[in-house]
């Protein structure tokens, strides 16, 4: 429940991790420490077919497809859902990819 940053020194083989901010939920309450208790389960274990494991982002994949059920209120009604429908909806604010490396030294 809280975030860090990372510092590095590969050559003095050193790591910092300091936690630079604590996360609230919508109540400003902080103790989900040992996670949160859903009201669905799925339990991904139980299928040992790695066919059935499908790639990220996948409407099909068994979390996400609930999860996409369950969102558009199609809970146990056969339909498949393509992620075409959602994408336009979502907007882009943030990409990891975009942070250029900063060889272990951040300055501000």
């Amino acid at each position: 429940n809280v975030g860090s940053t990372s510092y590095k020194n590969d050559e003095l083989t050193w790591e910092l991790h300091p936690s630079v901010c604590k996360i609230y939920n919508s109540e400003k309450k902080s103790d989900y420490v040992n996670g949160f208790t859903p009201h669905y389960k799925i339990d991904e274990s139980l299928d040992t077919n790695l066919d059935s494991f499908l790639e990220f982002g996948n409407p099909n994949e068994l979390l996400l497809n609930k999860a996409l059920q369950l969102i558009s209120g199609t809970d146990g009604v056969e339909e498949i859902l393509t992620s075409r429908s959602l994408i336009r909806e979502l907007i882009l604010i943030y990409c990891s990819l975009d942070r250029k490396a900063t060889n272990g030294v951040i300055i501000q």
